[in-house]
C-alpha cells in the first residue's frame, strides 16, 4: 500500500509571495490584465481574487469552509415529522395527568 507522508505534499493554488505580490499590485490599483501580465498568471485568477477582496471576504482567498462528516441520514421532513410527533404525544400525556384521574396514560 503506497502512502503519501506529509513531506511529498504539493500544495496546490498560487505561491504565498504571488499572492501577496498580487494583492500589492490589487491594492495599488493596477488593472488586472497588466497584474496577469506582469505575474505570469490568468486574468481570472486576478478578477477573483479582486472579488474576494473587495466584494465579499475581505481577503484574497475564500474561507476553505466546507461540510465534514457523512451528510445526514434523517431529512428535515423527517425531523419535523418526529418531533411534532413527539410534541404531540408530551400534550396528550400532559392532559391526561392533569385530568385528575390518577390513572397513567398508555400509548
Amino acid at each position: 500500500m503506497h502512502s503519501l507522508t506529509p513531506a511529498t505534499f504539493v500544495p496546490r493554488g498560487l505561491s504565498r509571495p504571488l499572492r501577496v505580490q498580487v494583492l500589492r499590485f490589487l491594492l495599488l490599483k493596477w488593472s488586472p490584465h497588466d497584474i496577469a501580465a506582469e505575474c505570469r498568471v490568468r486574468p481570472a485568477t486576478v478578477y477573483r481574487m479582486a472579488r474576494n477582496l473587495l466584494l465579499q471576504y475581505s481577503g484574497i482567498r475564500a474561507p476553505a469552509v466546507r461540510k465534514l462528516g457523512r451528510p445526514r441520514r434523517l431529512t428535515i421532513a423527517d425531523e419535523d415529522a418526529l418531533l411534532s410527533c413527539c410534541f404531540r404525544r408530551d400534550g396528550a400525556s400532559r392532559k391526561r395527568s392533569s385530568s385528575g384521574s390518577g390513572a397513567s396514560a398508555e400509548y
